[in-house]
This record gives structure tokens, sequence and C-alpha cells, in this order.
């Protein structure tokens, strides 16, 4: 890749070396001594905590992706829906993490400080903003399931309706566009690959291309910080994260309302068993505060107030403008780990352990029911003796299409909607009622009565599926609302 020539063009750059600049600076002996102490310093820490610790971190990363990726497709822990998301959520972490393990890890590893020219400059310019792509699109995977968490439990029915609207194919393709297009814009504006020049110790000159992270130019400098600067605070942090944030605190109130309710009503009920998804999305909020933090914090003070600028660092006369420049580094590579460790920890939070005790306690009915999507309650689902539903479903079957006409008459009486549903009319009276109303009255009583019929041998059956039931009701309630 390297090729000797006796010339160098006036408008080549030198392959900048932090170290062999510092140890060039002859007449600055004090400080000389003082900059490659640093330097040691800080090879020390790139090669440990970007080298060893990214590795680590990665391979657990890895490690746990698959298990989690296994659990889903062999498992029927989460609904369909929400599967897809977490697949999708697991293709971004995997995919930022191989990207960092290419762009920090592995030259960390191999050259201690990363070298901006080589090789090194075009996986830096390829897989930098896809790094950047795919930790925006994991908030944004994230900031769905919240909401669908959250109209889940607010607007049950009009979810499944909005369900049918936005498909997952068509979520996440608009994720994928989007973050693409907001972290590959700014590249040509932010970032450039050029030719530069290498001396060596036997007066030879090598030509690499080397990746300039900022323009010359102060216009494209600006634009690069806008394009970088602003989708980032509207797009990944801290917008994104704080409506994660809102809608997971509101889902656990509605759950907790709805708890207490539940328990008044049935106090004999155990309260363990209850949904751990907005447990779950609380702490990935927290993950997401955590880690996004100080990467926000970075890229104010390299974007909006110019701090770590390469441009700087080119300049022997500047030496304060190098100094900032060359501390900027321990910023940058701690707001990557923590960007790593958040991909690499995605996975704990949605996971399954499994929990043998409370396994050998479930009864069998228990068992077959926690195949089912909402394993969190079906534990405890059925509330009716079978003994005692078998008794019901005796003495209903006989008479049950007079039972579902009295139920229809009587809700026509006392709701004006469904009135208006059945006879046409919102004000009705038994004294209104005709053939033609007392025709409708007997046809939706029939449909009632069937419905009840059908649940409560769901109820007389100990074998049964939760499944149906809950299928039945939703499929009921779906109809109603559309």
């Amino acid at each position: 890749n390297s090729s000797p020539s006796p010339t160098i063009p006036n408008d080549t750059l030198w392959c900048f070396d932090m170290e062999l600049y510092y140890n060039s600076l002859q007449n600055e002996e004090s400080r000389r001594d003082v900059m490659t102490m640093q330097i040691n310093q800080y090879k020390n820490f790139s090669y440990r905590v970007n080298g060893v610790l990214t590795l680590v971190l990665v391979l657990f990363g890895f490690f746990g992706t698959y298990l989690l990726m296994s659990q889903i497709r062999n498992s029927r822990l989460f609904s369909r829906r929400l599967s897809i998301h977490m697949a999708m959520l697991c293709l971004w972490d995997t995919l930022m993490l191989t990207s960092c393990l290419l762009t920090y890890c592995i030259p960390s590893l191999i050259y201690q400080i990363t070298p901006f020219y080589g090789s090194i400059a075009y996986i830096l310019y390829i897989f930098q903003p896809v790094a950047s792509a795919c930790v925006m699109a994991g908030i944004w995977q994230v900031l769905v399931i919240a909401l669908e968490r959250y109209l889940a439990v607010t607007r049950p029915l009009e979810q499944r309706t909005r369900k049918a609207q936005f498909g997952l194919r068509s979520i996440c393709i608009a994720i994928v566009i989007c973050a693409t297009t907001l972290n590959v814009i700014p590249v040509p504006f932010d970032r450039a690959l050029v030719p530069c020049f290498e001396l060596t110790d036997t007066a030879t000159v090598n030509f690499y291309t080397l990746l300039r992270p900022y323009d010359d130019d102060p216009l494209r400098q600006k634009i690069a910080a806008a394009l970088r600067f602003l989708p980032d605070l509207l797009f990944r942090a801290p917008l994104p994260i704080i409506i994660i944030a809102v809608l997971t605190v509101k889902t656990i109130r509605v759950c907790r309302d709805r708890a207490s309710a539940h328990n008044t009503m049935n106090p004999n009920r155990p309260r363990i068993m209850r949904s751990t998804i907005p447990l779950r999305l609380s702490l990935l909020s927290f993950k997401f505060i955590l880690c996004n933090s100080l990467y926000m914090f970075n890229s104010a003070l390299m974007d909006v107030l110019g701090i770590g600028h390469e441009g700087s660092a080119d300049s022997e006369s500047n030496n304060d403008a190098v100094d900032t420049y060359w501390n900027s580094f321990y910023l940058s590579d701690a707001s990557n780990v923590l960007l790593v460790l958040h991909s690499a920890t995605n996975w704990i939070v949605f996971y399954h352990w499994p929990h043998l005790k409370m396994t050998t306690r479930q009864d069998k009915a228990s068992q077959r029911s926690t195949n089912s999507t909402y394993t969190t309650y079906t534990s405890y689902a059925r509330e009716m003796n079978p003994s005692i539903a078998v008794t019901v479903l005796k003495r209903f079957i006989p008479a049950k299409e007079r039972i579902g006409a009295e139920i229809i008459t009587t809700l026509c009486m006392e709701i004006p909607r469904i009135s208006e549903l059945v006879t046409g009319n919102p004000l009705f009276t038994p004294l209104m009622i005709s053939t033609d109303v007392e025709n409708k009255m007997n046809a939706w009583g029939s449909r009632l009565s069937r419905f009840i019929e059908l649940n409560l041998k769901w109820f007389a059956d100990r074998a049964s599926n939760y499944d149906v039931l809950r299928k039945q009701c939703r499929k009921a309630g779906q109809s109603h609302f559309e």
C-alpha cells in the first residue's frame, strides 16, 4: 500500500503521528519529556480500555445476543411483534459491536494509539458512521417498543388496529432509512480521505491515505457540526431518550393502578406474577441516559465549542490547542466505551433467566400456560373452579337464548350507545318493542349466548389453553371497536 518517492507534492499533508511530533521538539526538551510521558500513559490507557476492555465487552455482547436470539427463536416468551423488535435490536447491537471492534479495539491492540492513515483510515471512514447509525437505530427501536407498550396498556383495542395499519416491515424499513440518512449525509462534510506522506529513517518517502476528521474550510466545519450535532440532539439524545423515559413512567403508572384495583377486587390472588416489560424498559432507559450522556457532552465540546479539532494539532505554533486536542482523546475513548457497554448489555435486560424453584412449584396447568404470549398472567388466569363452571354451563344451555335476549334488553335500557347499535334508537324502553326490534334483540342475544357458552366451556375444561379464551375475547372486542 506504500510506494517510495523522492519528491513530495506541495498539497500533500504529513501523515500525522502524535509521538513523532513531540519527539521532534528539539528546542523544548522539558515540554517534550512531559508530553512523551503523557503519550506513554495514554498508550497504556488506550491499550487497556480501547483494546482489552472493549474486546471483553464485545465478546460478552456477542455471546449474550446469541443467547437472546436463541431464546426468541426457540420459545414463545414474547409476542411475535415484540420478538421482531427485539431481533432488530439485537441486529443493531451486533453491528455496533462489530464496528467498534474494527475501529477501536483491534487498532488499539495493534498500535496502542489508533493511526488515522493507511488501511485504518478506510476502516474508520466506513465503520464509524455505521456505528453511529446503529446506535441511533437502536434508540428508535426501543422508542417504538416503549410506545407500543404504552398504547397496549392504555388503548388496547386501538393499538391492535394501529398494528394493522403500521406493519413491522414498514417501521423497521423507516428506521433503517432514517438512521442511515442522518449518519451518512454528514460524512462528506465531516471527513475526507486525502493523500499524505511519511518520512522513514532511511530518507524514503512513503505515501498513504489520511483520514481528516475536519476540513480546513470554516464553513464546512460549521455545516458538518450542524449536520452531526443537531440530528444527534433530536434523534439520538437526549430527546428520544426523554420520550422513552416518559412513556415508560406512564406505562408503569397505568400498570400499577390497574394492579392495585385488581388486587382490591381479588385479594386472594397472588401478586408476584406481573408483566416485567415496563421494568425492563425502565432499566433500558436508565442505561440509555447513563451511557449516552457522556457522548453528548463530548459531542457538544467538539462540535459546538470546537475543542479537539485536528487542524490545531497540525500546527506547531499552537501548543495549547495541541494539548487540548490530545486530552480530548480520553473523553472520546470513555464515551465510546460507555456506548459499547450499553450495546453489550442490552440482551441482559430482555433475557428471561430460568427460575427453577418457581417452575417446580407451578402446577401442570400453569406450565402449559407459560407457552402463551402473556406468560406473566396465565398462571392465575383461571378464576373459576372447573366444577362450578360445569354446573353453570348445564343450567345455562337450556335457557341460553332467553338469557341472551334478556341481557341485551337490559343493556339497551341502560346504555344508549348499545341501544342505538341494536335498535337504531338511543332512547329505548320496553314499550317500544316491536316485531322488528324483538327480532334484532333475539339475534344479538343469540350471538351473546354463544359467546358466553364458549367461555363457560373453556372454564369447564381443565386442559383448556389460555390462548383460546384470550383470542376470542380480543376478537370480540376488536370487532366491536371497528
